[in-house]
């Protein structure tokens, strides 16, 4: 339902500033308790319909249509990537069909780094539009070390289980059978176990993962057909993407979403709390608009608050704390499978997941997650093999369906040296947000070390390592953080989300969480998102 900023009716319960995956699951337990609530994003849509995507998988489709060039690359050729391997990311997985993820961003949310990958979006959606669907439920330690409040996650993992449709391994939660390994897995799996005492012995192990990916139908959504195309369009709507929630509640009379919104300031007036900003849609740049709500909730990723918010507050300290994963890919050739094709129907979603068992109460220092590799684009691969680029072409086209990637990541940690502050531009009025971080943060040695053995027990051949820039997962925490007894921030939260400086004011996105495990973590994201609307359902009349 749509709503104008100079409404007589302008005062909504709460106003939820972002589309991403925190702003979809706080705003559906407000709206199913009948609270009036506005949503403001960015907007930002798919120039082509997914529903246009032809109905076939994705070597059929590669080998005899003839628009291919739609799907793989984009109206605008921009799969076509021309930036370098190392720069995350984002030089490949948001061009294409995806572009649309990163549309306006670089303009309208200038950013500066020391050499940290930053990716910031504008889309319905969020960066949740180009999700991998890889999940995990995380266990009580990671969940305290992170901030949050342990005992009250199980209802929450499963509400959203339920919402979104979860599919894996059997656990005490809603989640649906698992996807069909492809030929990589179940060859993986069957290794290890047979290498059981080896692994016992090192302490680590290797499990199906969770994926936000359809084994059974959901309402309109449809199962997984094995096409291997959800990466470049899914019709079927198999993989989740948060739109589909925004969706969803867009059908409730008491929602309203904005799009093509840019929220610049967010604070308190007398009976409530008012949002201003400017008009992102084409012929009304720049055009101002105000609301005023009984609570503000922000959830527009943890750089996009920490802007708003140092924004708002200029008497604080310019300057809050800020959490980047790092990581390393392995490209990896499965001997075993060397000249053999491989499965048509698949997914080249995450599979697998090799990692350690905590023991005595520490935490997890790595996940592993594997993939099998298919792309249209072998150039991509480039910087993971050994070789001058004239045999690395030669040799990957043979290759190809024998690779695996296995993605490693260990926890990110609050560090002194990492910081995000506001800066301003030229003009008074524009300013762009600084990341400062550890250029030499990256994955232990030690870590990756034991990563290969293990791969080389499992029949994988590690064939080159390449670190990637910090932040290039599009992981960033902690700029708003649960408060602790280490040290006093510029901007704070207590575990309800309430931020420190304004009662009427929540956060419910991941600046909240004072660490990011090994693990992934937008499960967890979306279970706190919900966690943290009940809450404010409770204290609205």
């Amino acid at each position: 339902m749509d709503v104008s900023s100079d409404s007589t009716e302008n005062l909504f319960d709460v106003i939820v500033i972002g589309g991403g995956c925190a702003a979809a699951h706080v705003a559906a337990p407000l709206v199913q308790n009948g609270k009036r609530v506005l949503m403001l994003d960015g907007g930002q849509l798919p120039t082509i319909s997914p529903d246009l995507a032809p109905d076939d998988h994705f070597e059929s489709i590669r080998s005899r249509n003839r628009e291919q060039d739609r799907w793989f690359l984009g109206s605008n050729l921009s799969g076509i990537s021309i930036q370098d391997f190392r720069e995350g990311l984002a030089s490949g997985n948001l061009t294409g069909n995806r572009d649309f993820v990163i549309r306006y961003a670089h303009q309208l949310l200038p950013t500066t780094s020391d050499r940290i990958q930053i990716v910031q979006s504008l889309a319905k959606g969020g960066l949740g539009a180009a999700w991998g669907g890889a999940c995990a439920f995380l266990s009580s330690q990671e969940l305290t070390k992170m901030g949050l409040p342990a005992e009250a996650f199980k209802k929450h993992y499963d509400i959203v289980s339920r919402r979104i449709g979860i599919s894996g391994p059997p656990e005490p939660y809603s989640v649906q059978p698992p996807a069909r390994l492809d030929h990589h897995g179940r060859a993986l799996m069957s290794r290890y176990q047979k290498k059981q005492d080896y692994f016992q012995k090192t302490g680590l192990t290797l499990t199906q993962s969770h994926l936000a990916l359809l084994t059974q139908d959901l309402g309109q959504r449809r199962a997984t057909d094995y096409t291997d195309m959800e990466y470049f369009c899914d019709p079927n709507r198999s993989v989740y993407r948060p739109q589909f929630t925004i969706e969803e509640l867009e059908k409730q009379p008491h929602f309203y979403y904005r799009g093509q919104m840019l929220v610049e300031c967010v604070k308190s007036i007398p009976g409530g709390v008012s949002v201003s900003g400017f008009s992102i849609e084409q012929g009304k740049t720049n055009v101002a608009f105000s609301f005023t709500a009984h609570r503000i909730v922000l959830a527009s990723g943890a750089i996009g608050t920490a802007r708003i918010l140092l924004r708002s507050f200029p008497s604080l300290n310019q300057k809050t704390s800020f959490i980047a994963k790092s990581h390393t890919l392995i490209a990896c050739l499965n001997l075993s499978m060397v000249g053999q094709p491989g499965d048509h129907r698949r997914t080249s979603l995450c599979q697998l997941y090799l990692q350690d068992t905590p023991t005595n109460n520490m935490l997890p220092e790595l996940c592993a997650q594997l993939y099998s590799y298919r792309s249209p684009l072998l150039c991509r691969l480039l910087q993971s093999l050994p070789l001058p680029t004239p045999e690395s072409m030669r040799i990957l086209a043979s290759l190809v369906p024998s690779l695996v990637f296995a993605d490693v990541r260990s926890p990110s940690h609050r560090d002194t040296d990492q910081w995000l502050s506001l800066k301003q531009n030229n003009h008074p009025n524009h300013y762009s947000t600084h990341i400062h971080g550890n250029s030499d943060e990256t994955i232990d040695y030690l870590i990756l070390k034991k990563v290969k053995k293990a791969l080389r027990k499992l029949g994988l051949w590690p064939l080159k390592s390449v670190s990637m820039a910090p932040g290039s997962t599009f992981h960033y925490a902690g700029t708003v953080p649960i408060r602790d007894v280490e040290t006093e921030r510029s901007l704070s939260a207590d575990s309800s989300g309430r931020l420190t400086q304004e009662q009427k004011i929540f956060i419910a996105d991941a600046s909240l969480f004072r660490f990011l495990p090994a693990r992934p973590h937008t499960l967890t994201l979306m279970a706190n998102a919900n966690r943290i609307g009940e809450i404010i359902c409770n204290q609205l009349p």
